[in-house]
């Protein structure tokens, strides 16, 4: 049985699933993990939500976003999420709010990835006439190129990136 807005989890090894760790979420999308908490957006309701790794001190209004936020991503101290014309920037403690952390964009975040080995923040964007893009910045903000480079021609569906490479789903 489908059970809708709810985050699930099992262990690495497919056994010890569970389908409902947290519920009564409105559409959850984005989703990330830090060492101690599970992150989630709802952007129908315009926040991202936080709870234990257990499932238990559920904040669904953890942060505003203001805009609809999608992709999630931790590196380090920080939480990262791709929302319209916009990435945003909190510490995975919810302070230091920065909702235009690379300014306002030209076209909305398709998806974001951080490249957790690496200096960079990768940004992949839709510009709704075939083109996408693949930006990149480093953590704190700075070195901010949008033109990075340019990606496959079709629908971007997602983003990963590693040490070596940075990976697209299209």
């Amino acid at each position: 049985t489908r059970i809708p807005g709810r985050i699930g989890r099992a262990l690495p090894d497919g056994t010890g699933r569970e389908d409902v760790l947290i519920g009564d979420l409105a559409s959850p999308t984005g989703i990330a993990v830090s060492d101690t908490h599970i992150y989630w957006s709802e952007p129908f309701r315009g926040y991202i939500g936080r709870a234990n790794l257990d499932g238990n001190g559920v904040n669904r209004d953890f942060i505003e976003t203001v805009s609809p936020a999608s992709d999630l991503a931790v590196e380090g101290e920080h939480l990262y999420w791709a929302a319209t014309n916009t990435v945003g920037r909190a510490g995975l403690d919810g302070s230091q709010v920065n909702r235009n952390f690379l300014g306002t964009l030209e076209v909305a975040p398709a998806s974001i990835s951080i490249a957790t080995s690496s200096e960079f923040i990768f940004v992949g964007f839709e510009d709704g006439l075939g083109i996408n893009q693949l930006s990149r910045a480093r953590f704190d903000g700075s070195g901010f190129d949008r033109d990075f480079t340019r990606i496959y021609p079709d629908g971007l569906s997602g983003l990963a990136a590693s040490e070596s490479f940075v990976y697209v789903a299209v």
